[in-house]
């Protein structure tokens, strides 16, 4: 069984990677020491650090942020993806196993705190972006001469690449350190990410002419920033206030290309060529390690009460012992179908689904069928219930198929206190039972910290 992923408005974005090594000036070591690092990094002959302060680099300090920003986000939707039982490993890879048994060697090694380009990694890969996105807002701010409009432009978009790298670090990590600081919680995280995302409406809401539609983009991305940090504080109406703003058809997405491995969207890699990353039996029938699907899955890529599969969980069956073992069922991601594709990282889909979420009875229920009414396949099944607690059951399974791969599942799984994998894998490997939700800072994030 063959599916593909609907096509969505917003594409068309410029490719991730590239401008670090092309312009070479934002070449910086993310997390404890690497705020300082812009100035004291190696520029090539015709660049000396006093030239950052020239204006006419100021979109491409943006850029650079941009860049590092996707270049780490398939780690992100992947690492998470393992950690929160989307995704199997099917070989023998510790770089795979590690995070989706929990071990501490995951977090402890390059997996933790190497740069984007490595597979998996992607700790060090939030905080280069976050440094990136507040290095490029410093330095703009600066420039006294430059045009107020495009000046209000990109230190918007600056600070929307800063609040979304925020954001991120605090869904995934148990607690946030910014540049050698004190420990935050994740509460202050999600705070940190709404202060930059609130900066990044203000600044964004009034710039005009050629640049008002992609600030417009960015403005969108902000606001759904900010529902999203309040939806994790429990602030119910900022959220609704912040998410119906945002328009139908929109989305921002990490772009990738297929030019260098920088660029890659290693998810369709690891999946569809390699095998080596299937899709686990919250989605997909058949044998996973040997072990058949447990009574209680939930089987999201099946829509009941039809029995089909869902549109909006798109996967590939390739058959029974073609992965590197011979007796998992393999099942694959259909959603990126390139090395190419872009990944999705917030989207008015995700804004109708937290006013569901916020908002429940009649308007969660409308939200649900309207979006269901978009494929033709489910638009006769229409969900119908006046019991708050079903509501807000469906609301979640929407929420995981609606928002497949998007990399928003464990920040769902934190906030609705739903059970991490526990006991043995289907490979038969024990889960870490000392390790259950948020993934702990890394040692090099600490060690060096006086503040720990």
């Amino acid at each position: 069984m063959t599916g593909k992923s609907r096509e969505r408005e917003g594409k068309g974005r410029k490719p991730r990677g590239g401008w670090l090594t092309l312009f070479g000036v934002l070449l910086v070591a993310a997390g404890a020491g690497a705020c300082d690092s812009l100035l004291e990094a190696d520029l090539p002959g015709a660049l000396v650090s006093g030239d950052l302060n020239d204006p006419r680099l100021a979109e491409t300090l943006v850029l650079g942020a941009q860049a590092d920003f996707d270049c780490v986000y398939d780690n992100h939707v992947e690492v998470m993806g393992f950690w929160t039982g989307e995704f199997y490993a099917t070989d023998n890879a510790v770089w795979l196993l590690e995070p989706q048994h929990r071990l501490n060697p995951y977090w402890e090694t390059r997996w933790g705190d190497g740069t984007c380009e490595e597979e998996r990694a992607h700790h060090n890969g939030l905080q280069t972006a976050r440094v990136q996105a507040k290095t490029a807002v410093e330095f703009i701010s600066g420039f006294e001469e430059m045009n107020p409009n495009e000046q209000n432009f990109l230190i918007g978009k600056a600070l929307a690449y800063e609040g979304w790298s925020i954001q991120l670090l605090a869904e995934d990590f148990c607690q946030v350190v910014f540049d050698g600081g004190a420990p935050m919680s994740r509460e202050d995280g999600y705070r940190a990410a709404r202060d930059r995302f609130s900066q990044a409406v203000e600044r964004l809401g009034g710039v005009t002419g050629s640049r008002q539609a992609e600030a417009n983009t960015y403005r969108y991305a902000s606001l759904n920033g900010r529902a999203r940090a309040n939806l994790m504080l429990g602030e119910a109406g900022s959220v609704v206030a912040d998410a119906s703003q945002v328009p139908e058809g929109f989305v921002l997405e990490a772009s990738f290309n297929d030019a260098i491995a920088r660029t890659y969207n290693n998810i369709y890699w690891q999946s569809n060529i390699d095998f080596g990353v299937i899709l686990s039996w919250e989605y997909a029938p058949g044998q996973h390690g040997g072990m058949p699907v447990p009574a209680d899955a939930e089987l999201l890529g099946i829509f009941e009460p039809t029995g089909e599969f869902d549109p909006r969980v798109p996967m590939i069956h390739e058959g029974l012992g073609v992965g590197f073992d011979a007796f998992s069922d393999i099942w694959v991601q259909g959603k990126y179908l390139s090395r190419s594709a872009s990944i999705p990282v917030t989207s008015w889909e995700e804004s109708q689904l937290m006013i569901a979420e916020v908002e429940g009875g009649q308007r969660a229920v409308d939200i649900i069928n309207m979006l269901r009414d978009r494929y033709p396949e489910l638009a006769p099944h229409d969900f119908a219930s006046s019991n708050e607690a079903e509501i807000q059951a469906q609301v979640r399974i929407e929420r995981k198929k609606e928002l497949f791969l998007e990399g928003t599942r464990m920040a769902d799984q934190m906030r609705w206190d739903e059970p991490f994998p526990q006991g043995q894998s289907p490979r038969g490997q024990p889960y870490n039972p000392n390790v259950v939700g948020c993934v702990p800072l890394p040692d090099f994030e600490t060690l060096t910290n006086p503040n720990f």
